[in-house]
């Protein structure tokens, strides 16, 4: 079957790279050097993800007895996280990759789970030698994100999630305590609100380590007021009528 194209996406330095750095995902990131370590080839005789625990990094970490049942693999770069380490990069990187090797019928790769919600993927010294997977890896050293297009559809993906697990209703209760009101607005009249203050505010999530959603609801909030000024009576009038209704327009 043909073999899907492996090369990393092509990038500009001035337009996509620097988006994604102020964004927050890629940060300061230098060449790394893929990680050895030793596990028992019983772990990677089945197509199961390896518990990373059962990773040493060396063989003296291992009872002397079981010295010759052990087998050399690595971690592949940029691909690695936990609940308090990476980022959407290496997450994405981590998803990207296995579909990869799913779809080309790598040999050798696994991937690996651990406590704390860890992720990675471990990779046996024929894989690392294998001319895709090397490719893919040294493109990685140049640029580490293998597909901008999954990145940002997974970025898109976890404001979504957020936004119905928490930025909703703390946006709502913000902005009711600036305006004295108990008073809700239809979810598609908060969310369309939302968007068109943070673009007005030109505000943009942070995700910091662990995949951590940040808003900066202090310059987000009175960029909604300045918004619902815009379409509604002065504050004082607008409290008078408690809203009747009049947010909706914004749908």
């Amino acid at each position: 079957m043909p073999t899907k194209c492996l090369t990393v996406r092509s990038v500009k330095q001035s337009d996509s790279l620097n988006t994604i750095v102020d964004r927050g995902a890629i940060k300061n990131r230098t060449e790394k050097k893929m990680n050895r370590y030793w596990i028992k080839k019983e772990f990677f005789r089945t197509e199961n993800p390896v518990f990373y625990g059962d990773l040493k990094e060396g063989p003296t970490d291992y009872p002397w007895k079981d010295v010759h049942e052990l087998m050399e693999v690595y971690e592949l770069p940029y691909s690695t996280g936990s609940d308090y380490s990476g980022d959407t990069v290496t997450k994405c990187n981590h998803d990207v990759f296995l579909e990869l090797a799913k779809e080309n019928r790598w040999f050798g790769v696994r991937d690996c789970y651990g406590g704390y919600s860890t992720y990675a993927i471990i990779l046996s010294k024929p894989a690392t030698e294998n001319p895709e997977i090397k490719e893919l890896i040294n493109g990685l050293e140049d640029y580490p994100l293998i597909d901008e297009e999954a990145h940002s559809e997974h970025e898109l993906e976890l404001e979504q999630e957020n936004w119905e697990s928490w930025v909703k209703s703390d946006f709502l209760h913000e902005l009711q305590n600036k305006l004295e009101t108990d008073k809700e607005l239809s979810d598609g009249a908060l969310f369309k609100l939302f968007r068109q203050a943070c673009e007005d505010s030109n505000t943009y999530p942070l995700f910091e380590t662990g995949e951590v959603l940040y808003w900066d609801f202090d310059s987000i909030i009175p960029a909604a007021i300045d918004i619902l000024n815009s379409y509604l009576p002065p504050i004082s009038q607008y409290r008078r009528e408690k809203l009747n209704g009049q947010l909706f327009i914004l749908e």
